[in-house]
């Protein structure tokens, strides 16, 4: 079985923690920013999630950034 998408922030959601949404205009796609999200997410596999930043390095679906 393969593992789900945002199988990282299910988990981290599971545990706590805060997760947060890409959010994208839809008449400007290169406008993008990130947005807390206040219930459980829908996990939608076009949509970006991460972990909300308590400061570098943090979590964007599944990839270790910032170190």
């Amino acid at each position: 079985m393969q593992q789900h998408k945002h199988a990282t922030e299910i988990h981290a959601f599971a545990e706590g923690y805060k997760i947060q949404k890409l959010a994208k205009l839809c008449c400007d796609k290169s406008y993008t920013h990130w947005e807390d999200i206040d219930v459980a997410p829908m996990w939608h596999e076009d949509e970006e999630y991460r972990v909300k930043p308590l400061g570098d390095p943090y979590i964007i679906s599944g990839i270790q950034n910032g170190s």
